[in-house]
């Protein structure tokens, strides 16, 4: 029994893609996220678009349309210097009009991982988690956790 669960954990160490401290990761590892992504969410077309890595960036949008109108931009950059790598976020209305209530919110590159990589900040009061993840298919998993409060987004490459 003992030899058995010391298989399983040593499969599993051997196995599981190592995750990396956000100082190890590089934007140039994130390419595995360009491209144009599509999903579906309770009845909305949600669509995430990411550049290619270049030099200490990338920049990428998301868009909600519901019942044939647009509902939500996000527009967003990737920027790795001196001081970390941080995920810039900013929300406009279908007719461009910015967040009012918004403020400027870096998120803080708080790992990586083959095909993963995870960002922590705050919002107000509120502790969030943005994570990022290529999944079984060829697919793509954003999860927001915000205090504990997870919406997951799953989107197929196009």
């Amino acid at each position: 029994m003992k030899r058995s669960r010391i298989f399983q954990t040593l499969t599993f160490l051997i196995l599981t893609p190592a995750f990396l401290p956000a100082a190890e990761c590089a934007v140039a590892q994130f390419g595995w996220l360009a491209g144009r992504w599509t999903g579906e969410v309770n009845g909305m077309v949600s669509e995430e678009i990411w550049s290619a890595p270049a030099g200490d960036s990338m920049m990428g949008m998301w868009r909600l349309v519901s019942k044939g109108e647009t509902r939500v931009f996000e527009f967003a950059t990737i920027v790795s210097n001196a001081k970390g790598t941080v995920l810039n976020l900013r929300h406009f209305s279908g007719r461009m009009e910015g967040w009012p209530k918004e403020k400027e919110r870096p998120l803080a590159l708080a790992g990586c991982g083959d095909g993963e990589m995870v960002f922590e900040g705050t919002e107000g009061e509120a502790t969030v988690k943005l994570t990022y993840r290529k999944i079984e298919g060829g697919g793509l998993s954003v999860v927001v956790d915000k205090d504990g409060r997870k919406e997951e987004y799953r989107f197929v490459k196009q």
